[in-house]
């Protein structure tokens, strides 16, 4: 068998990915607040049209991956493909699995409770970090 296209491997990660998270075309046009329709991830599915990057960029994002990593064959989101010499850190690769679960729950909520969520948790930082600080003054003090 030949090399895949570019066409065939979105196609496949798409169709893969989906089953794994029991999702259908209507389910993640939903969770993409409808910026890819239904029919398009439909025709990405089953190969009966190249995706544009912009197609790509969107459902990638809905799986916590970015486009290029869509882009390889038999994509996971649990162990996602890195940049040869880059950290983990840079490539916004999930260490445990309650971090990957925390990021596949947000990915499913729309836009608004996501930012609801962000702002809440910008709120918890600025309460812990106090906590943080004066913990590390402690230590330097000690010292």
């Amino acid at each position: 068998m030949g090399k895949k296209s570019a066409a065939e491997i979105v196609g496949a990660n798409l169709d893969r990915l989906m089953g794994e998270a029991g999702l259908s075309n209507v389910t993640l046009e939903n969770r993409l607040s409808r910026r890819v329709t239904k029919s398009t991830i439909g025709r990405i599915r089953n190969v009966e049209i190249s995706a544009g990057i912009g197609n790509i960029e969107e459902v990638a994002r809905a799986f916590g991956l970015e486009a290029w990593q869509f882009l390889i064959p038999d994509v996971s989101t649990t162990n996602k493909p890195r940049l040869a010499g880059s950290s983990a850190a840079a490539n916004s690769v999930t260490s445990s699995a309650a971090d990957a679960e925390l990021l596949e729950l947000f990915h499913q909520l729309d836009d608004t409770y996501r930012a609801l969520l962000l702002a809440d948790a910008k709120k918890y930082l600025q309460v812990q970090q106090p906590t943080i600080k004066s913990a590390s003054a402690k230590r330097a003090n000690a010292s």
